[in-house]
């Protein structure tokens, strides 16, 4: 199995496009796919502050990856929040640490009060397509609907820019030694949609376009 675009030894075929990818051009989609969430939901202005908080998930630490190469030619700032988890620390100052360079704040307890002290204007938070749609299917498990961009202060703004990514995505393009030592935020209901992909390719990338058509209406509609 070869990659449909540059001929690279394939690992996967999405079924919403009929391609095989290979891990670089797997990467390129899903920083597309990311970008065009960011400028849909118009979730970044230029010279924004933007704290990504990365506990030990895999989640977040693909958002901070996929977030730093699409926006390191714009006047934004990043700064990267880790918790007091060592593997966590070893892995970002390997894998993206330079990315960020001194934009690093370690030991966190509150996310939201280091967003203040930094003059933050936004709070990227890492989910997964799963997630998000299961938070439409299962609200009451999960504590509410899950909002793309969730205005929780004046100044300061949740954006949650990978929502249009698969679990099984963000570990395609991972190193192993990532996917080991970092957890990712699965429970019942995600592993229960994944296992629903698995049986109906394509079944999460179509309730997630009735989803897009459903919140346009709701935001239009006038009791």
């Amino acid at each position: 199995m070869l990659c449909d675009i540059c001929g690279e030894r394939g690992i996967i075929k999405q079924h919403f496009s009929g391609r095989v990818l290979c891990k670089k051009c797997l990467y390129r989609d899903l920083m597309r796919r990311t970008k065009r969430i960011v400028g849909e939901y118009r979730m970044l202005e230029p010279r924004d502050r933007i704290l990504v908080v990365i506990g030990k998930y895999l989640e977040d630490f693909i958002a901070a990856k996929i977030l730093w190469d699409i926006e390191r030619k714009y006047p934004t700032t990043i700064f990267l929040l880790l918790s007091q988890h060592m593997d966590e620390e070893k892995i970002v100052s390997r894998y993206i640490g330079e990315l960020y360079k001194e934009r690093i704040v370690k030991n966190y307890k509150e996310p939201w009060e280091v967003a203040r002290k930094l003059k933050c204007t936004k709070i990227v938070v890492g989910i997964t397509l799963e997630e998000y749609l299961a938070s439409f299917l299962f609200p009451k498990f999960l504590y509410g609907v899950i909002l793309p961009k969730e205005r929780i202060s004046e100044k300061l703004t949740i954006i949650r820019p990978t929502i249009k990514i698969m679990l099984k995505e963000m570990k395609l393009i991972t190193e192993e030694e990532i996917i080991k030592k970092l957890h990712t935020k699965e429970n019942e209901i995600t592993r229960f949609l994944e296992n629903l992909e698995s049986k109906h390719e394509g079944i999460l990338f179509s309730f997630y376009k009735g989803t897009e058509k459903l919140m346009k209406e709701i935001k239009n509609f006038k009791p």
